[in-house]
């Protein structure tokens, strides 16, 4: 008896069951690394690392029924991005440390810091599975700090510049009509400084260098791999990415940033055409700074504050984010589109002492021509 297959069937069956198994298998095995044991703070230059789902997800491309091939859309794409987050209490593990404790540890102590990030992306679609896009940031950060050095009670510190530049590539490996697998690799380079200075209690006469928290850029080159899966389900949308930050080697400084792991999933709802809400749940993995700055060190050898300590930095959290977007389909604003979200931790471990995050919101547009 001879055995026939029906490679349609297989097709079925592949796009079917094969497909989301794969999505939420690599939803798991993120998910399994986000709880595991980590070591612990935030650098600005974090706020850059956002993935480019957003974009990709307009391309599950569609099929014209009677020749089976992709039908083609804009091309070109272009983004702005401004995203901030404020970080205010200390915590280590999963307990909150008074301010008052903190001072019986470090000299130096920031109270309250707010990071803001604006980001331009461009993107083009070399072909309907290739996908290119160039980003660059502008990245600030203020932090409040007191002290129990003479003069330096209280006072802010301010930084801001343009961040390290990022290039990348994008991959469509499947898609149909109801879903899309996107793998992709960027190349993140160190445009952003690294040698910001500032008055600080190290020295009253003259500027001393920022610590990591404070620097504007990472000073290495990053590789940053990633992975889009998006589903459409009826008036639902189901967007997942999973990227990750590589430093490869130290910068001049002899220090590099931390390894990072970002998982983001979110659902959202065609309320109307021109309304879509969404729910997102962001989860983190970083780890400490590799290698230390000696010049960040008071004059006796010590920390004078936990923002100069490499070990406190990494952690894992996850964020709950509620947003909107607003695309526009028609006239001559076609092709536009607003998104505003919000929201703030709902776990938090971290190895501290280190400030934890308050809340962070983000407003973006997106304009596809």
């Amino acid at each position: 008896m001879e055995l026939s297959i029906n490679p349609d069937t297989i097709t079925k069956y592949f796009s079917k069951f094969i497909r989301p198994a794969l999505g939420l298998s690599l939803l798991a095995a993120v998910q399994s690394l986000l709880v595991s044991t980590a070591t612990a703070q935030s650098t600005p230059t974090d706020l850059t690392l956002l993935g480019i789902e957003d974009i990709l997800k307009s391309r599950i491309i569609p099929h014209d029924e009677a020749t089976g091939s992709p039908i083609s859309a804009e091309r070109w794409s272009f983004g702005y991005n401004f995203v901030t987050a404020h970080f205010k209490e200390y915590q280590t593990g999963t307990q909150t440390l008074s301010t008052a404790h903190m001072q019986t540890l470090f000299p130096v102590l920031p109270i309250e810091i707010i990071q803001r990030a604006h980001l331009l992306n461009v993107g083009y679609h070399v072909t309907d599975r290739l996908f290119m896009d160039l980003q660059l940031s502008y990245v600030q950060q203020e932090t409040c700090h007191i002290s129990v050095v003479p003069g330096f009670d209280q006072f802010i510190i301010k930084s801001h510049g343009v961040g390290d530049t990022s290039i990348g590539l994008n991959y469509m490996l499947w898609s149909d009509e109801d879903e899309s697998l996107w793998a992709g690799a960027a190349l993140s380079i160190p445009t952003g400084e690294i040698n910001k200075k500032g008055r600080t209690p190290r020295s009253a006469v003259q500027d001393t260098l920022l610590p990591y928290t404070m620097q504007v850029g990472s000073g290495t080159f990053d590789f940053n791999p990633s992975l889009n899966y998006i589903r459409k389900m009826g008036k639902f949308e189901w967007a997942n990415n999973l990227q990750g930050t590589v430093r490869m080697g130290k910068n001049y400084h002899d220090y590099s940033l931390s390894h990072r792991a970002v998982l983001k999933t979110t659902l959202s709802y065609e309320l109307f055409p021109f309304l879509y809400p969404s729910v997102k749940l962001l989860g983190h993995y970083w780890d400490r700074i590799h290698g230390q700055d000696n010049d960040l060190l008071a004059p006796n050898g010590s920390y004078p504050a936990p923002v100069t300590h490499p070990d406190l930095f990494g952690g894992r959290k996850v964020d709950l984010l509620l947003g909107i977007r607003i695309p526009i389909n028609h006239g001559i604003l076609r092709g536009q589109s607003l998104e505003l979200e919000g929201g703030l931790p709902v776990y938090q471990y971290l190895n501290g002492p280190q400030p934890d995050e308050q809340w962070r919101m983000a407003a973006s547009w997106k304009w596809r021509f």
